[in-house]
């Protein structure tokens, strides 16, 4: 997705989370359909809002999460969503 700011822009009216929901929809539809497992980069809030924004057909093809952080480096992460 590409974006050119112009100040009659009308997106300055769209939401932050309408905008990064569309990015995880097109990014699902252009990429992810076809990969069967991928990693996310980021074990931190983006990355796991991320994950959380996936459908869970496309969560269950996620095989880790890259991080270069330290404390963050070995944690676990529980999709409580697909427990239910």
């Amino acid at each position: 997705v590409m974006y050119r700011y112009h100040p009659e822009a009308t997106s300055k009216g769209v939401s932050d989370k309408v905008i990064f929901a569309e990015r995880v929809r097109a990014i699902s539809v252009q990429v992810l359909a076809s990969w069967t497992s991928f990693t996310i980069w980021s074990a931190g809030k983006w990355g796991k809002l991320f994950f959380r924004s996936l459908t869970l057909e496309n969560r269950a093809k996620v095989v880790a999460f890259a991080e270069v952080d330290e404390k963050k480096i070995g944690n676990l992460y529980f999709d409580q969503e697909a427990k239910r």
